[in-house]
């Protein structure tokens, strides 16, 4: 797990952080914060993922495919 959490964290930075820095004049923590959550939403919802299980899906939609498997079926 904290192998998956570093190689997000790299590729947040290099993706988001990095260019939004560069480009953007930083007001307050708010700021990134709301620019951040956005980023991500887009990231999880529209970037499709090309990988060994993930076949060109979505974060999401590799989410909800796989919730069998963690047992998560209750709601």
């Amino acid at each position: 797990v904290n192998g998956l959490a570093a190689r997000f964290q790299t590729f947040a930075n290099s993706e988001f952080f990095e260019p939004y820095f560069k480009a953007n004049k930083v007001e307050s923590l708010a700021q990134i914060n709301h620019q951040f959550s956005a980023w991500q939403a887009d990231y999880n919802q529209h970037q499709s993922l090309s990988g060994r299980y993930t076949l060109g899906k979505t974060a999401a939609e590799v989410l909800s495919v796989s919730r069998h498997l963690i047992g998560a079926d209750n709601d």
